[in-house]
């Protein structure tokens, strides 16, 4: 059995599955309106939420140091990029997000 097969949302990290969770906050991201002459308006800046994975473990040793390694010295952003992948209970990729870097 795989170690991360209980879990519907896991962590794609260079390559390989890294961590397994039950449950992840919403993505949302809010884009800035900007009036331009008239009536017309642009999109502007886009701010993100922050991710929140939650009741989750990791087996995976390299994973585990880069979050050890911020947890030491939090001032230090270690960004990576992720994905977060949604499985059915039969283990099927339902769909995936990328994360471009990110960080603990």
């Amino acid at each position: 059995m795989h170690p991360y097969q209980q879990f519907p949302i896991r962590i794609r990290w260079k390559g390989r599955i890294a961590a397994g969770f039950n449950q992840v906050s919403a993505l949302k991201r809010t884009t800035e309106w900007i009036k331009r002459s008239g009536s017309q308006q642009t999109p502007g800046n886009s701010k993100f939420e922050a991710i929140i994975l939650s009741k989750g473990i990791s087996q995976d040793e390299e994973f585990s140091g880069w979050v050890q390694e911020w947890m030491k010295n939090p001032s230090m952003l270690l960004r990576q990029d992720i994905e977060i992948v949604s499985f059915t209970e039969s283990g099927q990729e339902v769909l995936s997000y990328r994360v471009f870097r990110c960080w603990v």
